[in-house]
């Protein structure tokens, strides 16, 4: 099972707004980035862990390191 371990920055824009149901339901996830890291293991169709890191000032380095921790437990591939 392949994994997704993310660290977001603030959204650089949001969607406007729109009449249509999925344009509207987007506009309320995709600038969001609590939802980034299930956004990309759907479009990837990835069955492992999924997990956002934020973090200070370290998130990247924190998102590794949950991400080799999780392949050294045997919890992804």
């Amino acid at each position: 099972d392949a994994g997704a371990y993310l660290s977001v920055g603030p959204p650089p824009f949001r969607r406007a707004d729109s009449d249509s149901p999925e344009d509207a339901l987007f506009g309320l996830t995709a600038g969001e980035k609590d939802y980034a890291a299930s956004r990309v293991a759907y479009h990837l169709n990835l069955t492992g862990p999924c997990v956002l890191v934020q973090a200070a000032s370290s998130s990247s380095l924190l998102a590794v390191h949950s991400a080799v921790e999780a392949l050294v437990g045997g919890q992804c591939d």
